[in-house]
Protein backbone atom coordinates (compact mmCIF):
# COMPACT_ATOMS: atom_id res chain seq x y z
CA UNK A 1 0.00 0.00 0.00
CA UNK A 2 1.09 3.52 -0.85
CA UNK A 3 1.92 5.66 1.57
CA UNK A 4 0.41 9.52 1.48
CA UNK A 5 4.26 10.77 0.91
CA UNK A 6 4.89 8.88 -1.97
CA UNK A 7 1.64 10.13 -3.21
CA UNK A 8 2.91 12.98 -2.46
CA UNK A 9 6.13 12.43 -4.03
CA UNK A 10 5.10 12.08 -7.27
CA UNK A 11 3.54 15.48 -7.66
CA UNK A 12 6.24 17.43 -6.13
CA UNK A 13 9.82 18.64 -7.45
CA UNK A 14 12.71 18.57 -4.99
CA UNK A 15 14.85 21.40 -4.17
CA UNK A 16 19.08 20.86 -4.49
CA UNK A 17 18.63 20.86 -0.34
CA UNK A 18 16.12 18.08 -0.46
CA UNK A 19 17.64 16.09 -3.08
CA UNK A 20 21.02 16.19 -1.36
CA UNK A 21 19.76 14.29 1.27
CA UNK A 22 21.71 13.25 5.10
CA UNK A 23 24.13 10.81 6.18
CA UNK A 24 22.74 9.11 9.25
CA UNK A 25 25.52 8.16 11.95
CA UNK A 26 25.48 3.97 12.29
CA UNK A 27 24.91 4.40 15.90
CA UNK A 28 21.91 5.99 15.45
CA UNK A 29 20.53 4.03 12.81
CA UNK A 30 20.85 0.86 14.70
CA UNK A 31 18.18 -0.62 16.24
CA UNK A 32 18.25 0.27 20.72
CA UNK A 33 16.55 -1.47 23.38
CA UNK A 34 13.53 0.05 23.60
CA UNK A 35 12.51 -1.12 20.25
CA UNK A 36 13.19 -4.35 21.07
CA UNK A 37 10.29 -6.39 20.83
CA UNK A 38 7.57 -8.69 19.33
CA UNK A 39 5.65 -6.16 17.09
CA UNK A 40 1.45 -5.99 16.07
CA UNK A 41 0.04 -3.61 14.11
CA UNK A 42 -3.80 -3.69 13.66
CA UNK A 43 -6.76 -1.81 12.31
CA UNK A 44 -10.59 -1.70 13.39
CA UNK A 45 -12.76 -2.59 10.22
CA UNK A 46 -15.38 0.07 11.12
CA UNK A 47 -16.52 3.81 10.04
CA UNK A 48 -17.16 4.88 13.25
CA UNK A 49 -13.78 5.90 15.52
CA UNK A 50 -13.06 3.88 18.56
CA UNK A 51 -12.19 4.93 22.41
CA UNK A 52 -8.74 4.10 22.68
CA UNK A 53 -9.47 3.21 26.06
CA UNK A 54 -11.98 1.12 25.61
CA UNK A 55 -10.36 -1.16 23.13
CA UNK A 56 -6.92 -1.28 25.54
CA UNK A 57 -8.84 -2.43 28.07
CA UNK A 58 -10.64 -5.10 26.30
CA UNK A 59 -7.30 -5.94 24.00
CA UNK A 60 -6.31 -6.84 27.30
CA UNK A 61 -8.73 -8.58 28.99
CA UNK A 62 -9.10 -11.17 25.88
CA UNK A 63 -5.38 -11.51 24.63
CA UNK A 64 -4.79 -11.76 28.18
CA UNK A 65 -0.42 -11.76 27.87
CA UNK A 66 1.29 -13.44 30.19
CA UNK A 67 4.56 -11.32 29.86
CA UNK A 68 3.05 -8.48 29.16
CA UNK A 69 1.71 -6.01 26.76
CA UNK A 70 1.91 -2.57 25.52
CA UNK A 71 -0.37 -0.40 23.54
CA UNK A 72 -0.53 2.90 21.48
CA UNK A 73 -3.24 4.20 19.39
CA UNK A 74 -2.65 5.49 15.64
CA UNK A 75 -4.48 7.57 12.91
CA UNK A 76 -6.69 6.21 10.81
CA UNK A 77 -8.19 3.63 12.80
CA UNK A 78 -4.72 2.05 14.07
CA UNK A 79 -2.91 0.78 17.07
CA UNK A 80 0.28 -0.46 17.83
CA UNK A 81 0.89 -3.38 20.23
CA UNK A 82 4.36 -4.75 21.46
CA UNK A 83 4.59 -7.88 23.18
CA UNK A 84 7.48 -9.17 25.14
CA UNK A 85 7.51 -12.93 24.12
CA UNK A 86 6.62 -14.40 20.96
CA UNK A 87 4.05 -17.15 22.67
CA UNK A 88 1.87 -14.08 23.58
CA UNK A 89 2.22 -13.01 20.13
CA UNK A 90 1.68 -16.09 18.05
CA UNK A 91 -1.34 -17.18 20.23
CA UNK A 92 -2.67 -13.85 19.49
CA UNK A 93 -2.45 -14.58 15.90
CA UNK A 94 -3.38 -17.54 16.18
CA UNK A 95 -6.65 -16.58 17.65
CA UNK A 96 -7.98 -14.31 14.49
CA UNK A 97 -10.68 -13.35 13.84
CA UNK A 98 -10.55 -10.73 17.02
CA UNK A 99 -13.58 -8.32 17.35
CA UNK A 100 -14.25 -5.16 19.03
CA UNK A 101 -18.06 -4.02 19.48
CA UNK A 102 -18.47 -6.30 16.91
CA UNK A 103 -16.46 -5.02 14.14
CA UNK A 104 -13.38 -6.98 13.00
CA UNK A 105 -10.12 -6.53 13.95
CA UNK A 106 -7.32 -7.10 11.33
CA UNK A 107 -3.62 -7.59 12.80
CA UNK A 108 -0.51 -8.26 11.85
CA UNK A 109 2.82 -9.15 12.89
CA UNK A 110 5.66 -6.84 11.56
CA UNK A 111 9.37 -6.17 13.07
CA UNK A 112 10.99 -3.09 13.98
CA UNK A 113 12.46 -2.24 10.71
CA UNK A 114 8.34 -1.42 9.78
CA UNK A 115 6.69 1.08 9.90
CA UNK A 116 3.42 0.42 11.24
CA UNK A 117 1.34 3.06 9.33
CA UNK A 118 2.24 1.55 5.66
CA UNK A 119 1.73 -2.10 6.28
CA UNK A 120 -0.80 -3.76 4.34
CA UNK A 121 -4.27 -4.33 6.38
CA UNK A 122 -6.26 -5.72 4.05
CA UNK A 123 -5.92 -9.57 4.76
CA UNK A 124 -7.12 -11.38 7.74
CA UNK A 125 -7.31 -15.67 8.99
CA UNK A 126 -10.66 -17.16 8.67
CA UNK A 127 -11.78 -20.28 9.29
CA UNK A 128 -14.18 -21.07 5.77
CA UNK A 129 -16.14 -24.50 5.54
CA UNK A 130 -16.53 -26.14 1.99
CA UNK A 131 -19.83 -27.76 1.53
CA UNK A 132 -21.35 -30.21 -1.08
CA UNK A 133 -18.32 -31.90 -1.78
CA UNK A 134 -18.05 -35.62 -2.60
CA UNK A 135 -15.73 -37.51 0.06
CA UNK A 136 -13.69 -39.02 -2.40
CA UNK A 137 -12.77 -35.13 -2.57
CA UNK A 138 -12.12 -34.10 1.22
CA UNK A 139 -8.30 -34.11 0.81
CA UNK A 140 -5.91 -32.15 1.60
CA UNK A 141 -4.93 -30.93 -2.05
CA UNK A 142 -8.28 -30.21 -3.19
CA UNK A 143 -8.30 -28.04 0.02
CA UNK A 144 -5.66 -26.22 -1.09
CA UNK A 145 -7.16 -25.38 -4.13
CA UNK A 146 -10.12 -24.42 -2.94
CA UNK A 147 -8.39 -22.12 -0.03
CA UNK A 148 -5.91 -20.33 -3.02
CA UNK A 149 -9.26 -19.25 -5.10
CA UNK A 150 -11.37 -17.69 -3.00
CA UNK A 151 -7.54 -16.25 -0.63
CA UNK A 152 -4.48 -17.17 0.39
CA UNK A 153 -4.73 -20.85 1.91
CA UNK A 154 -2.78 -21.53 4.82
CA UNK A 155 -4.02 -24.91 6.81
CA UNK A 156 -7.07 -27.54 6.78
CA UNK A 157 -8.60 -29.29 9.76
CA UNK A 158 -7.72 -32.59 10.04
CA UNK A 159 -8.42 -35.56 12.46
CA UNK A 160 -6.12 -37.66 14.89
CA UNK A 161 -5.68 -39.93 11.77
CA UNK A 162 -4.90 -37.27 9.16
CA UNK A 163 -7.95 -37.31 7.97
CA UNK A 164 -10.01 -34.09 6.39
CA UNK A 165 -13.22 -35.72 5.41
CA UNK A 166 -16.25 -34.91 7.35
CA UNK A 167 -19.68 -32.85 6.81
CA UNK A 168 -17.64 -30.28 5.33
CA UNK A 169 -13.92 -28.88 4.69
CA UNK A 170 -12.93 -27.00 7.61
CA UNK A 171 -9.79 -24.32 5.92
CA UNK A 172 -7.92 -21.80 7.57
CA UNK A 173 -7.75 -18.86 4.50
CA UNK A 174 -6.73 -15.66 4.56
CA UNK A 175 -9.52 -13.42 2.93
CA UNK A 176 -9.11 -9.86 1.23
CA UNK A 177 -11.51 -7.81 3.82
CA UNK A 178 -12.06 -4.97 1.06
CA UNK A 179 -13.15 -8.00 -1.23
CA UNK A 180 -17.19 -9.42 -0.97
CA UNK A 181 -17.01 -12.73 0.58
CA UNK A 182 -16.84 -15.95 -1.05
CA UNK A 183 -20.45 -17.60 -1.46
CA UNK A 184 -20.04 -20.23 -3.70
CA UNK A 185 -17.36 -21.81 -6.05
CA UNK A 186 -18.63 -23.40 -9.23
CA UNK A 187 -15.16 -26.15 -9.97
CA UNK A 188 -14.55 -27.03 -13.65
CA UNK A 189 -13.49 -31.08 -13.22
CA UNK A 190 -11.42 -32.37 -16.51
CA UNK A 191 -14.18 -34.36 -17.34
CA UNK A 192 -16.59 -31.69 -18.05
CA UNK A 193 -18.64 -32.18 -14.96
CA UNK A 194 -19.30 -28.78 -12.64
CA UNK A 195 -19.12 -28.74 -8.98
CA UNK A 196 -20.93 -26.11 -6.62
CA UNK A 197 -19.23 -25.22 -3.47
CA UNK A 198 -21.01 -23.53 -1.36
CA UNK A 199 -19.04 -21.73 1.71
CA UNK A 200 -19.66 -20.67 5.49
CA UNK A 201 -17.67 -18.72 7.52
CA UNK A 202 -16.83 -18.96 11.43
CA UNK A 203 -17.07 -15.99 13.75
CA UNK A 204 -18.28 -13.73 11.15
CA UNK A 205 -18.88 -10.02 12.45
CA UNK A 206 -20.83 -7.15 11.39
CA UNK A 207 -21.16 -7.17 7.64
CA UNK A 208 -23.04 -6.15 4.13
CA UNK A 209 -25.96 -8.04 3.34
CA UNK A 210 -25.75 -5.65 -0.11
CA UNK A 211 -22.23 -5.99 -1.56
CA UNK A 212 -21.26 -8.24 1.02
CA UNK A 213 -18.01 -6.65 2.08
CA UNK A 214 -17.08 -6.45 6.28
CA UNK A 215 -16.49 -2.94 7.69
CA UNK A 216 -20.18 -1.71 7.24
CA UNK A 217 -23.70 -2.52 7.73
CA UNK A 218 -26.53 -2.68 4.59
CA UNK A 219 -27.93 0.71 6.00
CA UNK A 220 -24.71 2.56 5.33
CA UNK A 221 -23.49 0.65 1.77
CA UNK A 222 -22.48 2.83 -0.82
CA UNK A 223 -24.75 1.04 -3.10
CA UNK A 224 -27.60 2.52 -1.91
CA UNK A 225 -26.20 5.65 -2.81
CA UNK A 226 -25.60 4.94 -6.64
CA UNK A 227 -27.82 6.49 -8.89
CA UNK A 228 -30.77 3.49 -9.91
CA UNK A 229 -30.25 1.45 -6.75
CA UNK A 230 -33.59 -0.65 -5.75
CA UNK A 231 -33.70 -1.67 -2.19
CA UNK A 232 -34.36 -5.58 -2.81
CA UNK A 233 -35.49 -5.55 0.90
CA UNK A 234 -35.45 -8.93 2.19
CA UNK A 235 -33.99 -10.85 -0.84
CA UNK A 236 -30.79 -9.86 -0.09
CA UNK A 237 -27.69 -11.27 -2.00
CA UNK A 238 -25.68 -11.79 1.42
CA UNK A 239 -27.50 -12.95 4.41
CA UNK A 240 -26.37 -14.91 8.11
CA UNK A 241 -26.34 -17.68 6.34
CA UNK A 242 -23.08 -17.01 5.97
CA UNK A 243 -21.93 -17.62 9.38
CA UNK A 244 -21.04 -20.74 10.01
CA UNK A 245 -21.64 -23.37 13.49
CA UNK A 246 -18.14 -22.26 15.68
CA UNK A 247 -16.31 -25.80 15.55
CA UNK A 248 -15.66 -27.39 18.47
CA UNK A 249 -12.98 -29.95 18.00
CA UNK A 250 -14.03 -33.70 19.48
CA UNK A 251 -10.83 -34.31 21.99
CA UNK A 252 -10.76 -38.09 24.08
CA UNK A 253 -10.87 -37.46 27.61
CA UNK A 254 -11.36 -39.62 30.86
CA UNK A 255 -14.58 -39.46 32.94
CA UNK A 256 -14.75 -39.97 36.63
CA UNK A 257 -17.50 -42.63 37.93
CA UNK A 258 -18.32 -43.61 41.13
CA UNK A 259 -19.14 -46.92 42.51
CA UNK A 260 -23.34 -47.73 42.41
CA UNK A 261 -24.40 -46.52 45.30
CA UNK A 262 -22.51 -43.21 45.71
CA UNK A 263 -24.81 -40.44 46.96
CA UNK A 264 -25.38 -37.77 44.53
CA UNK A 265 -22.18 -38.62 42.29
CA UNK A 266 -23.63 -36.90 39.73
CA UNK A 267 -25.12 -33.84 40.81
CA UNK A 268 -23.17 -30.75 39.17
CA UNK A 269 -24.04 -26.89 40.41
CA UNK A 270 -26.61 -25.09 37.87
CA UNK A 271 -24.30 -22.29 37.84
CA UNK A 272 -21.06 -21.11 37.14
CA UNK A 273 -19.56 -17.59 37.63
CA UNK A 274 -18.15 -16.38 34.53
CA UNK A 275 -15.37 -14.98 36.31
CA UNK A 276 -13.74 -17.69 37.06
CA UNK A 277 -13.88 -19.25 33.08
CA UNK A 278 -12.21 -17.76 30.48
CA UNK A 279 -14.23 -15.75 26.95
CA UNK A 280 -13.17 -19.20 24.99
CA UNK A 281 -12.81 -21.60 27.44
CA UNK A 282 -15.24 -24.50 27.15
CA UNK A 283 -16.24 -26.06 30.26
CA UNK A 284 -17.08 -29.46 28.90
CA UNK A 285 -13.94 -29.91 27.97
CA UNK A 286 -11.64 -29.23 31.14
CA UNK A 287 -10.50 -32.09 33.24
CA UNK A 288 -11.72 -32.78 36.87
CA UNK A 289 -9.04 -31.39 39.18
CA UNK A 290 -7.70 -28.29 36.97
CA UNK A 291 -6.09 -25.06 38.35
CA UNK A 292 -9.51 -23.66 37.88
CA UNK A 293 -12.55 -24.18 39.26
CA UNK A 294 -14.14 -26.68 36.30
CA UNK A 295 -17.84 -26.76 37.64
CA UNK A 296 -17.72 -29.56 39.44
CA UNK A 297 -17.11 -30.32 43.99
CA UNK A 298 -14.32 -31.06 44.85
CA UNK A 299 -15.71 -34.35 46.78
CA UNK A 300 -19.12 -35.93 46.18
CA UNK A 301 -22.17 -34.70 48.95
CA UNK A 302 -25.65 -35.93 49.37
CA UNK A 303 -28.51 -34.50 48.52
CA UNK A 304 -30.14 -32.08 50.25
CA UNK A 305 -33.34 -32.71 52.38
CA UNK A 306 -35.58 -29.89 51.07
CA UNK A 307 -38.57 -31.74 52.59
CA UNK A 308 -37.72 -31.19 56.34
CA UNK A 309 -40.51 -29.22 58.17
CA UNK A 310 -38.55 -26.54 60.45
CA UNK A 311 -41.84 -26.39 62.61
CA UNK A 312 -45.19 -28.11 63.52
CA UNK A 313 -48.09 -26.90 65.12
CA UNK A 314 -48.75 -30.23 67.14
CA UNK A 315 -45.36 -31.46 67.40
CA UNK A 316 -41.87 -31.58 67.59
CA UNK A 317 -39.15 -32.48 64.92
CA UNK A 318 -35.86 -33.37 65.47
CA UNK A 319 -32.90 -33.36 62.14
CA UNK A 320 -31.39 -36.25 62.02
CA UNK A 321 -27.66 -35.65 62.50
CA UNK A 322 -25.89 -35.18 58.96
CA UNK A 323 -22.41 -36.03 58.99
CA UNK A 324 -21.63 -34.19 55.24
CA UNK A 325 -20.93 -30.95 55.08
CA UNK A 326 -21.62 -29.47 51.65
CA UNK A 327 -18.59 -27.59 50.73
CA UNK A 328 -16.74 -26.15 47.64
CA UNK A 329 -13.33 -25.53 46.92
CA UNK A 330 -13.27 -21.85 45.06
CA UNK A 331 -16.65 -20.05 45.56
CA UNK A 332 -18.63 -20.50 48.69
CA UNK A 333 -22.60 -20.29 49.09
CA UNK A 334 -25.02 -20.43 51.24
CA UNK A 335 -26.31 -23.97 52.09
CA UNK A 336 -29.88 -25.02 53.12
CA UNK A 337 -29.63 -28.11 55.43
CA UNK A 338 -29.00 -28.45 59.22
CA UNK A 339 -26.04 -30.09 60.67
CA UNK A 340 -25.37 -30.62 64.43
CA UNK A 341 -23.31 -28.21 66.32
CA UNK A 342 -20.62 -30.67 67.80
CA UNK A 343 -19.49 -31.54 64.16
CA UNK A 344 -16.64 -29.26 63.15
CA UNK A 345 -16.33 -28.44 59.57
CA UNK A 346 -13.04 -29.66 58.02
CA UNK A 347 -10.17 -26.76 58.12
CA UNK A 348 -8.76 -26.84 54.88
CA UNK A 349 -12.30 -26.42 53.38
CA UNK A 350 -14.45 -23.70 53.17
CA UNK A 351 -17.62 -24.06 55.12
CA UNK A 352 -20.90 -21.75 54.56
CA UNK A 353 -23.46 -24.48 56.57
CA UNK A 354 -26.05 -22.40 59.33
CA UNK A 355 -25.67 -24.22 62.77
CA UNK A 356 -28.31 -23.83 65.01
CA UNK A 357 -27.93 -23.18 68.64
CA UNK A 358 -31.01 -25.77 69.38
CA UNK A 359 -31.19 -28.88 66.81
CA UNK A 360 -34.54 -29.58 68.71
CA UNK A 361 -37.70 -26.98 67.27
CA UNK A 362 -41.12 -26.45 69.99
CA UNK A 363 -42.96 -24.28 68.62
CA UNK A 364 -46.69 -23.56 67.88
CA UNK A 365 -47.39 -20.04 66.69
CA UNK A 366 -45.33 -18.11 64.74
CA UNK A 367 -43.51 -15.67 66.92
CA UNK A 368 -41.99 -18.90 68.99
CA UNK A 369 -41.10 -19.77 65.11
CA UNK A 370 -39.84 -16.14 64.53
CA UNK A 371 -37.44 -16.37 67.46
CA UNK A 372 -36.03 -19.55 66.49
CA UNK A 373 -35.33 -18.63 62.94
CA UNK A 374 -33.75 -15.47 65.02
CA UNK A 375 -31.68 -17.72 66.94
CA UNK A 376 -29.92 -19.06 63.86
CA UNK A 377 -26.01 -17.43 63.32
CA UNK A 378 -23.35 -18.05 60.72
CA UNK A 379 -20.78 -20.34 62.00
CA UNK A 380 -17.39 -19.10 62.14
Amino acid sequence: MDSDLDKLGMALTLTDKEDNGAMIPMGLWQNDNETEGFFVVGRILSLRAFHADALRTTLFAAFNPVKGMEFKSLPKQRFLLKFFHTIDRQRVMEGCPWAFNKNLIVLKSITADENPMHTNLDWCDFHVHAHDLPLSKMTRPVAQFIGNQIGLFKDVDMDDNGGVWGASLRIRVSLNVTQPLPRVLKIRTPLGDEQLVSFTLERLLNFCYLCGCMGHQSKFCPTRFEEGFQDPGDATPYGAWLRATNHLPSRSRTLSSFPVGQPNSHSRPKFIPSSLLHSDSNVRNLRRGADIFDGFPSNPRQPLNLNIPLASPTNSHTPPPNTTHQHIATTPYLSTHISPQNDSPPVSEVHSSIIPHNNTIQTSSPTNLLHYLQSYSPHP
